[in-house]
């Protein structure tokens, strides 16, 4: 919810939440606990937010040019 009202996007919070949910049970040794569906999110999440940033990212080498 920190990150929903920190980033001004409900689905930056969402994915940040999904992420740090299944980082948190791998840091405590509990990465058997998470299902399928949690690792399957999770990792879609990271790629949401990879490619929002790649995006950007190309953008602004664009404009340099």
């Amino acid at each position: 919810m920190v990150m929903i009202a920190l980033s001004y996007s409900i689905s930056t919070g969402l994915a940040f939440g999904f992420i740090s949910f299944a980082l948190i049970k791998i840091v405590s040794g509990k990465a058997g606990d998470i299902r399928a569906a949690t690792w399957l999110i999770a990792i879609l999440s990271v790629l949401f937010l990879t490619l929002e940033k790649l995006g950007s990212m190309i953008e602004r080498l664009i404009s340099l040019m």
